[in-house]
């Protein structure tokens, strides 16, 4: 029986040093980068790293297209694009909420027919939006498989 219920991050413990050493790197990194593409991969592999996961992908929302599309895809090669609001990345860029799901398939938020066309086998999930200037979220940044 699938669980319908992702669980929606309410808090996170205490972040280790290298966890905020990442993220200080990070907002180095954003002060100085110039190029939006070089400063999103470089955003999803501290991530990777920091969250010690196996893959991560940055996806955004195209309003005028009406969908979600992966502009950064570590580990994979492929744009990978779907309706506006399905899937775990369009329930968190939707609800502006962080998800966790501990087992994929055991979740119906979960498509697994990606995982069907790219061989990969996601196994847990951590999604976290990501907002403008403004607060407004426009994308998210979405690590698969906690090592």
């Amino acid at each position: 029986m699938r669980d319908e219920r992702p669980v929606l991050v309410p808090e996170v413990g205490q972040p280790s040093f290298n966890q905020l050493q990442k993220l200080l790197d990070v907002c180095r990194f954003m002060g100085k980068e110039k190029n939006l593409d070089s400063l999103l991969v470089y955003i999803a592999e501290q991530g990777r790293k920091a969250l010690n996961a196996d893959r991560c992908s940055i996806f955004l929302l195209d309003e005028e297209q009406g969908e979600i599309w992966s502009k950064v895809q570590l580990g994979e090669s492929d744009i990978i694009r779907f309706p506006r609001g399905a899937g775990v990345a369009g329930k968190t860029i939707e609800s502006g909420r962080s998800i966790l799901i501990r087992d994929a398939y055991n979740n119906s938020l979960f498509n697994p027919e990606i995982d069907r066309v790219t061989g990969y086998r996601t196994r847990n999930i951590l999604c976290v939006p990501m907002a403008n200037l403004d607060g407004r979220t426009i994308g998210c940044l979405q690590t698969l498989n906690k090592l």
